[in-house]
């Protein structure tokens, strides 16, 4: 572990050493030194191991470590390494699975792993070198099962391409990915992050467009929605704001325009329609007004033209449709069902009370 939190420090920070170029000079990392040109501090890169014309050959210098490629062999029937005799005939003891060290090596001379066995399972850490000598992949195991944080790192470039959490083969803590920024390979843009417990995706996962822009952020409990939901586009506008309780959406739901302006509301009840539902015009004149309760469509419905006159009106009672009307774009109507929409009809009669008085007062005359 001591070795994964020195290789950390060491693949996040550009000190101040490094800039000016006191560090060694065959560092496998692009590395950088000030020179005074015509009077102007100028930087100039230093060659990395991998650019120099003579390495120094680094295999088979350890004692005690065998060639991961030539002494060892893996069996699928048991999932374990042994170790080869001499003349490659045979398994040595195969009732003895490998513990020890081994390495590989690239042509060039650098190595190109070193790994530890116990019981034929790796164990421990697992490194994995580039031909420039930089680190490409640390990771660590616990009897052949992924454990604590796994790196994967850009060749010469001190950057991370992705960090992996494990805990006794499950995915436990941040996962998080990232790509170099085009056209700038000193800096890195994030694609992805998220964090699971024991397995289970738990907590925020964000995911980013190209340029790096944060694209949409989740908040899960153990393996469900939960909590805010936003999207965003390219441009930093959140065009979706939604809230989910148990993997349910729930209360206000908010769309948006791509360039933010309100596009429609929602009311929820965890994943039940309880309330009302608009959607607005560009102009944010309504186009649509809905009402549920409880899942059930309730009372009147509306659509509007896009200045706002009436283009239709709906009535539901639980669920039912009892009313309809439709009108032109002149405020006319053109259909109607159930209930008239206005009382037009005349009543000639007298009323009855009123003849019945009047008969009595001509009859005391």
């Amino acid at each position: 572990m001591k070795y994964i939190f020195a290789l950390l420090a060491f693949a996040f920070t550009f000190s101040a050493s490094a800039q000016f170029g006191t560090k060694e000079k065959d560092s496998c990392y692009f590395r950088y030194r000030t020179v005074m040109e015509d009077g102007k501090p100028k930087k100039v890169r230093i060659k990395t191991k991998a650019e120099q014309r003579y390495l120094e050959w680094e295999c088979g210098q350890r004692r005690g470590w065998v060639d991961c490629n030539s002494d060892l062999t893996y069996r699928e029937e048991t999932n374990t390494v042994y170790k080869l005799n001499t003349d490659r005939s045979n398994f040595a003891g195969s009732d003895k699975p490998f513990t020890g060290n081994c390495e590989s090596c690239h042509q060039n001379g650098r190595v190109e792993r070193r790994v530890t066995f116990v019981d034929g399972k790796e164990n421990g850490l697992d490194t994995t070198f580039y031909q420039s000598g930089c680190p490409q992949i640390v990771r660590e195991l616990v009897s052949g099962v992924e454990h604590g944080t796994w790196y994967y790192m850009y060749d010469s470039t001190e950057l991370l391409a992705w960090e992996m959490n494990y805990y006794m083969g499950e995915k436990h803590g941040k996962h998080i990915f990232f790509k170099l920024r085009d056209g700038d390979r000193s800096r890195l843009d994030t694609t992805k992050w998220e964090n699971y417990d024991m397995g289970v995706i738990d907590g925020w996962k964000r995911t980013y467009h190209k340029n790096g822009v944060l694209k949409r952020e989740i908040h899960y409990d153990h393996g469900v929605y939960d909590g805010a939901f936003r999207i965003y586009n390219t441009d930093r506008v959140v065009i979706q704001e939604l809230n989910y309780k148990q993997g349910e959406k729930d209360e206000e739901n908010v769309y948006y325009y791509e360039d933010g302006t309100l596009l429609k509301t929602e009311n929820w009840d965890q994943g039940v329609k309880h309330g009302e539902f608009k959607t607005f015009y560009y102009n944010q004149q309504i186009q649509i007004s809905e009402i549920y309760k409880k899942g059930r469509k309730e009372g009147w419905w509306k659509e509007f033209y896009q200045d706002g006159s009436t283009k239709r009106r709906v009535k539901y009672v639980k669920d039912e449709l009892v009313e309809e009307h439709r009108y032109d774009e002149h405020g006319r109507e053109t259909y109607a069902f159930g209930a008239p929409d206005s009382d037009d009809s005349e009543d000639d009669a007298m009323p009855q009370k009123g003849k019945k008085d009047r008969k009595k007062k001509k009859g005391k005359e």
